[in-house]
This record gives structure tokens, C-alpha cells and sequence, in this order.
């Protein structure tokens, strides 16, 4: 497996949209994460694990992924995009998370854990598109 792309939404200490440019980085070879400690290094593997299997590695569980210092409006979300047995995919998860919400009777409201996969084609003149992978979440778990 080879990762090209990760984007982070309101995860782990990122409160805003991040992302990472694997093919950039490795445009040499090998990268290396380094950084202070507290500066997201172990959220970036954690992310990578998360959008793939739904889950962290350790005892954190999934509801606690999202950034306490994010927005109240911004969703949690993870899109990695990455090469597999030949084909090109991209991911998005997100958790199970409560948000604010003027339609609800509390003022919150709770939205299920999401997944969608996609896989990479080309068309005729060139360009690529991204073409849904399975009918259903249960697949991709």
C-alpha cells in the first residue's frame, strides 16, 4: 500500500482542515515525522489508521478523536487517498459526533459514524474520476 493524501478535518489537536502530501514528501524516498512533542505527529498515524479500519491504534476510543478546540459547526472527517493492488482509492470517515443543530428540539444533534470508498478511473479525454467502490458502509468496516 502506498499513501498519497490525507486530509484532517477538526481531528485529534488539528481544529481546522489540514492535510498532508505524501507523494511530495516522498518524492526522495523515505520521510520522516518529526516534531516537538504535542505537535500531531502521533494524530497523523492515528488518522492514517482511522480513515483505513475505523479505528485508533492503543485504548483512545473513537469519540474522542474530535479536536476540542475545533469550531462547534466544523464535522469531524478523514479523507486518505492511497494506492492498493493496483488501484487508486480514496476514503472518508467520519465518527459518530454530536453538533449543533437549530432544528433540534435540544439545540443538538447526533449524526452515525460515516464511510464511503472510491476508486479511482479514467475516462476517455484523460481526466480521472472517483467512482463509488460498495453499495453500503458494512463493506468498508
Amino acid at each position: 500500500m502506498y499513501l498519497h493524501h490525507l486530509t484532517v478535518q477538526a481531528f485529534g489537536p488539528f481544529a481546522r482542515t489540514e492535510a498532508v502530501d505524501f507523494d511530495a514528501l516522498t518524492s526522495n524516498g523515505l520521510f520522516l515525522l518529526r516534531g516537538d512533542t504535542g505537535a500531531g505527529k502521533t494524530s497523523i498515524l492515528d488518522a492514517v489508521c482511522f480513515a483505513l479500519y475505523g479505528n485508533v491504534p492503543g485504548i483512545r476510543p473513537t469519540h474522542r478523536l474530535r479536536s476540542d478546540h475545533a469550531p462547534t459547526d466544523t464535522r469531524t472527517r478523514v479523507t486518505l487517498e492511497f494506492s492498493a493492488a493496483g488501484r487508486r482509492l480514496r476514503i472518508v470517515r467520519a465518527p459518530k459526533q454530536t453538533y449543533p443543530s437549530k432544528r433540534a428540539r435540544n439545540g443538538t444533534a447526533t449524526s452515525e459514524a460515516t464511510v464511503e470508498l472510491h476508486q479511482r478511473t479514467g475516462t476517455t479525454d484523460g481526466s480521472a474520476t472517483w467512482e463509488p467502490v460498495c453499495a453500503n458502509h458494512q463493506d468498508t468496516v
